[in-house]
């Protein structure tokens, strides 16, 4: 399905997503076959997310502490999502909002 990206800044909840003025999207990354993205946005802490663009918000993949553990239901417990830092002129990378269990 085609995702749009969130970035959800912690303090003033701007959000910023795929698809808005404000965003690049950049080629395809080697780890995932399809499309990768890459938001600009100001320095700060954000919740990323994505979600099914033809269905909306209402069920959302964080990047979450499910996902940096491996994705593994028999492993993984927490679902709580990673506070990402972002540091003016700096790159961050390997932010995959794909918890999907975690409504």
């Amino acid at each position: 399905p085609e995702l749009t990206v969130c970035a959800e800044q912690v303090m003033t909840k701007e959000l910023y997503c795929t698809g808005d003025n404000k965003v690049i999207v950049s080629e395809e990354t080697p780890k995932y076959t399809g499309t990768g993205y890459q938001l600009e946005v100001p320095e700060g802490e954000y919740i990323v997310y994505s979600y099914e663009t033809n269905q909306g918000d209402a069920t959302k993949a964080y990047y979450s502490e499910f996902v940096t553990c491996g994705l593994d239901v028999n492993e993984c417990e927490s679902h709580q999502p990673v506070v990402v830092t972002v540091v003016a002129g700096e790159i961050v990378r390997a932010v995959h909002p794909a918890d999907w269990y975690a409504q």
